[in-house]
């Protein structure tokens, strides 16, 4: 995963993402249901994240993934401060989500840690709460990371 400075300007910024099989069109999006998936909570596993994760304890580093057409983007923003990574597909070696069951207004839901672990053994480890905890199964599932997606 190669990080990108979050404040790059739009011709860089295009340019560093056609490397990576460059944005989808709005038609593809409409196709895919959306690239973009649902907010997580950033734990650890990138030591420039780690960096702006441990800055203010009582606050939430929310994270997100966005896909592109050979790889995908991933977001961290702790009180506005940023951190991007991107990464092409080859460089995945799995993502795993474990989840446990969780009571939440009377029912039983369930919610998980999200596991992106990449060929070079970097792990990078995700809270996935139980309010979007679906929507982030159905997200991995998408064609682009269903080879490397397993849920346990």
């Amino acid at each position: 995963m190669r990080l990108i400075d979050p404040y790059l300007d739009l011709p860089t910024y295009k340019k560093i993402v056609s490397q990576y099989g460059g944005d989808y069109s709005l038609l593809e999006i409409l196709m895919l249901r959306g690239i973009g998936s649902p907010k997580l909570d950033y734990v650890s596993g990138l030591a420039e994240f780690d960096e702006i994760h441990n800055l203010q304890e009582l606050e939430r580093s929310v994270s997100n993934f966005e896909l592109l057409k050979s790889g995908f983007i991933i977001r961290l923003n702790k009180r506005q401060k940023l951190a991007v990574g991107i990464a092409h597909f080859d460089e995945l070696e799995n993502i795993e989500i474990e989840s446990w069951p969780v009571e939440f207004d009377g029912r039983e839901l369930r919610e998980g840690r999200l596991y992106v672990t990449f060929k070079n053994q970097t792990i990078l480890i995700f809270d996935v709460p139980v309010q979007v905890f679906a929507n982030v199964g159905k997200y991995f599932s998408k064609k682009p990371f269903l080879p490397f997606f397993n849920l346990r």
